[in-house]
C-alpha cells in the first residue's frame, strides 16, 4: 500500500512536470516589438529602445557615471523565432561600440549588451515595455497621493 502512494505521487510529479517542460512562449510578431523598451542594464546603465516595423529604431543609454545620454542608430533589428538582434551605430561622438542581441517574448526582451570586440565586455539587460513601466509607476504614485489626502469630515 505505501509503494502504491509512492509510485502514484511520482506518477502525478512526472506527469506535471512533463507539462510544465512542454509549455511554450509564444513567439512575438514584429508588431508587439514595435514599441519603446526600457531597462537596466547592471545598476548604471539605463536604457531605452524605441523599434520599428520597418526594421530600424532608435536607442538612448544613460550612464550614472556621465552627464548624459548617449543615443544610437538602430540601423536594423531582426527577429527569428525567440533571437533577436539589434544592429546599432553611435550618433553621438562619445558614444562607442555596441551590440545587442538576446531572447524576445510579446513582453519582455533579454538582451546580451557587448561592446562588439570578440572578448570585449558583455553584461545582461532586462527590458520591459515603457508603456508598462510608466502605468505602474503612475498607478503606485495616485495610491500614494491618495493615501496622503486628508479626508473631509463635515
Amino acid at each position: 500500500m505505501r509503494y502504491r502512494r509512492i509510485l502514484t505521487s511520482l506518477g502525478v510529479l512526472a506527469v506535471a512536470l512533463f507539462a510544465y517542460a512542454t509549455t511554450y512562449v509564444r513567439q512575438p510578431t514584429v508588431s508587439e516589438l514595435s514599441t519603446a523598451w526600457v531597462g537596466w542594464a547592471d545598476s548604471l546603465g539605463y536604457f531605452r529602445v524605441q523599434l520599428s516595423e520597418n526594421g530600424t529604431g532608435l536607442c538612448g543609454f544613460y550612464e550614472r557615471s556621465t552627464s548624459g545620454p548617449r543615443l544610437y542608430e538602430v540601423t536594423k533589428w531582426t527577429l527569428k523565432d525567440l533571437d533577436i538582434e539589434l544592429t546599432l551605430k553611435p550618433i553621438d561622438p562619445d558614444a562607442w561600440a555596441l551590440t545587442m542581441k538576446g531572447n524576445a517574448t510579446p513582453g519582455e526582451l533579454f538582451l546580451i549588451l557587448g561592446d562588439a570586440r570578440k572578448k570585449g565586455w558583455g553584461v545582461k539587460a532586462y527590458f520591459r515595455h515603457e508603456s508598462m513601466i510608466d502605468s505602474m509607476a503612475e498607478s503606485t504614485k495616485k495610491r500614494m497621493r491618495d493615501y496622503r489626502k486628508p479626508t473631509d469630515t463635515k
